[in-house]
């Protein structure tokens, strides 16, 4: 019950993120950036199938795991201690499968089912990335699935895989919503998530956005604040210009690798009291919500690239490396870890 209620008092104090997928025609690529009001000290573990590890699964994971996977988990109260590293505030795993939370204000879950598989929903994303390589096969089993918790979680939960689709789920009021998003750049198709409203809401902005684009003598600002409506609406139409140039079928990895920050570039909150946040008390972020971290995530590789609030520079874990190098015991690192430049005094000639 202790790891119940301090799972509740972390997550519900809400994961303020943008997250995208980018839609090269060669590379996929995906990015996030973890938003909070909170300290940093943030962790990527390891989960390998067949772990030896003393305290083994965490309460409430039930399940055999079938894919290894590396999850990243805040460190703010020890890396066991209470068993949060399984509570994936973002994950990647072998097959290039991954799942992160972001805050949903309105979440409210299901009730624990007597014919459906119970999830709680702080283990959703452990449960998905260590048993799911496919959205498509997600979806299908969503309808046996009973995501259960208090609201107070307050969380929704993206997925995407190596096909280049993603999927929303969101529980509310109870119900399961659950959208496929194929990142077609059309239908609602976009590739973009961030928080509250609910998804669907952001849909019929984008639409809302492009009719505005069909009038004469448009004048469509973009949006410069850090409001979720805001920070979505810029991340799509930052992507949309890139592909209407045509950047998305570049073959050079390094080239999507640095268009990809870009977009996330455009979401990223600096630290302070800056104005327009979904800051304060009832917003859940804490009184000065700032990117703690921005991730970009090789679906392909599988691979994760990280830069951190304390850190600027771009460090990387190949996932399927790391699970092999390390055998079935579970291994740790704080993500501030790594050089935070590159000296290149010595290469000049």
């Amino acid at each position: 019950m202790m790891n119940i209620l301090l799972l509740v008092s972390l997550v519900g104090s809400g994961l303020a993120c943008s997250d995208f997928y980018m839609n090269f025609t060669s590379h996929k690529l995906s990015g996030r950036t973890m938003d909070l009001g909170l300290m940093s000290n943030w962790t990527l573990t390891s989960w390998p199938t067949k772990s030896e590890d003393i305290n083994g699964n965490p309460p409430l994971a039930f399940w055999t795991p079938k894919i290894g996977v590396v999850g990243i988990t805040a460190n703010w109260f020890g890396d066991d201690k209470y068993g949060f590293p399984s509570l994936f505030a973002d994950s990647l795993n072998e097959r290039g499968l991954s799942c992160s939370l972001l805050a949903l204000t309105m979440a409210g879950y299901e009730k624990k089912s007597d014919t459906k598989t119970n999830v709680f929903a702080g283990l959703f994303c452990f449960y998905v990335a260590q048993n799911y390589d496919s959205v498509y096969d997600l979806k299908d089993a969503l309808t046996n699935i009973a995501i259960w918790g208090p609201d107070a979680l307050a969380q929704h939960f993206i997925v995407h895989d190596a096909s280049g689709a993603s999927l929303i789920v969101e529980v509310v009021g109870g119900k399961q919503y659950v959208y496929l998003d194929t990142n077609t750049g059309v239908n609602g198709n976009v590739g973009v998530f961030t928080n509250e409203p609910t998804f669907d809401w952001h849909q019929k902005n984008i639409e809302h956005y492009e009719w505005k684009r069909t009038l004469a003598r448009q004048a469509v600002a973009v949006p410069g604040n850090f409001y979720p409506e805001e920070r979505f609406l810029r991340a799509y139409m930052v992507k949309s210009g890139m592909n209407e140039q045509g950047l998305m079928a570049t073959e050079d990895f390094q080239q999507a690798f640095s268009l990809t920050v870009q977009v996330m570039n455009t979401v990223t909150v600096p630290q302070g009291l800056q104005y327009g946040t979904d800051s304060g008390t009832s917003s859940g972020e804490g009184d000065a919500d700032h990117t703690c971290f921005g991730i970009v995530r090789d679906h392909k590789e599988p691979a994760i690239y990280w830069r951190d609030a304390t850190n600027p520079t771009f460090r990387k874990i190949n996932v399927a490396e790391v699970l092999a190098t390390h055998g079935p015991r579970k291994r740790s690192l704080k993500m501030e870890t790594g050089p935070f430049f590159v000296d290149l005094s010595k290469q000049m000639h």
